[in-house]
C-alpha cells in the first residue's frame, strides 16, 4: 500500500511539472527567438539586396568596359586606315627608289643612305621590287645593294641618246649589278681625247717650231712644263647627302 501510495505521489508530482512548472520555463526560453530570426532574414535581405545593387554596378562596368574596348578597336582600325592612307600617298607623291639630295647628315625618315649597303629583301620588300638588283645583287637569294652615291656625281642616264659616248663600257660597281648603257651602271674618271699645241717664238730658217702633245701620245719632244692641280679634276661643289627612299 505504501508503495501504490508513493508511486501515485511520484506520478502526481511529474503531471504537475509537466502540466505547470515546464510550460513557462520553455515559453521564457524561446520568446526571443522569432525576434533573432526576423533580425536575420532582416540582414540578409538587406545583404542580398547590396549584393543585387554590386552585381548591378559590376555589369554596368563591364558594359562601360566593353564599350570602351570597341571605341579602342575602332580607334586602332581607324589609325591603322589611316597609316596605310599616308603610307599610299607618301607612295604616290615619293615613288619608292627615288633619290634626294639631303642637306643632313642622318637621313630622314622612310630613306636609306645611299651607301651601297647590302640589305634585306624581306625588310625592304617595296624597294627591292622598285630597284632590284640593279646595284648589286647582294647574296643572290636574301639581299641586295642599295644605291652607292658618296663622293661621286650623279649621271643622267643616256637611254640611247648618244650623249654618253663610253656607255656600252659602263661597268658594275657590285656583283650582280647594271653594267653597260642602264641605271645604276658606273664610269671611273677620264679626260677627253685630246692634244695641245705648242708654239716656240724663235728664229728657226724653216718657219716657226711647234710641238704637239697630249693623250693620244704624239708630241714628246721633251717640252715640260710645271705641274699644277690638285688629287683630282672637279667643279665647285658642295657635300649632300644622297638617299633613297624605301
Amino acid at each position: 500500500m505504501k508503495k501504490v501510495v508513493s508511486h501515485l505521489v511520484y506520478l502526481f508530482v511529474c503531471v504537475w511539472i509537466v502540466s505547470f512548472a515546464l510550460p513557462p520555463a520553455l515559453t521564457a526560453q524561446t520568446n526571443g527567438v522569432p525576434q533573432q530570426i526576423s533580425a536575420l532574414q532582416a540582414r540578409m535581405t538587406e545583404a542580398e539586396t547590396r549584393l543585387t545593387a554590386t552585381e548591378s554596378r559590376l555589369t554596368l562596368t563591364e558594359s562601360r568596359l566593353s564599350a570602351a574596348e570597341t571605341q579602342v578597336s575602332a580607334l586602332t582600325t581607324q589609325n591603322t586606315n589611316q597609316i596605310l592612307r599616308i603610307v599610299d600617298l607618301e607612295a604616290q607623291t615619293v615613288p619608292v627608289g627615288t633619290i634626294i639630295a639631303y642637306s643632313g647628315e642622318v637621313p630622314p625618315a622612310g630613306y636609306l643612305e645611299c651607301d651601297g649597303s647590302e640589305v634585306g629583301r624581306a625588310d625592304y620588300p617595296s624597294l627591292f621590287a622598285a630597284i632590284g638588283t640593279t646595284f648589286g645583287q647582294g647574296d643572290g637569294f636574301s639581299t641586295f645593294r642599295i644605291p652607292e652615291t658618296r663622293g661621286v656625281f650623279l649621271r643622267g642616264w643616256s637611254h640611247g641618246n648618244g650623249w654618253d659616248p663610253d656607255r656600252a663600257s659602263r661597268v658594275t660597281i657590285y656583283p650582280g649589278g647594271a653594267f653597260g648603257d642602264h641605271v645604276g651602271s658606273w664610269q671611273d674618271h677620264m679626260f677627253a681625247n685630246h692634244s695641245h699645241t705648242t708654239t716656240f717664238s724663235f728664229f728657226n730658217i724653216l718657219g716657226p717650231y711647234q710641238a704637239t702633245v697630249g693623250a693620244n701620245g704624239v708630241g714628246s719632244y721633251g717640252v715640260a712644263g710645271s705641274a699644277t692641280g690638285g688629287n683630282e679634276t672637279r667643279p665647285r661643289n658642295v657635300s649632300v647627302m644622297y638617299a633613297v627612299k624605301y
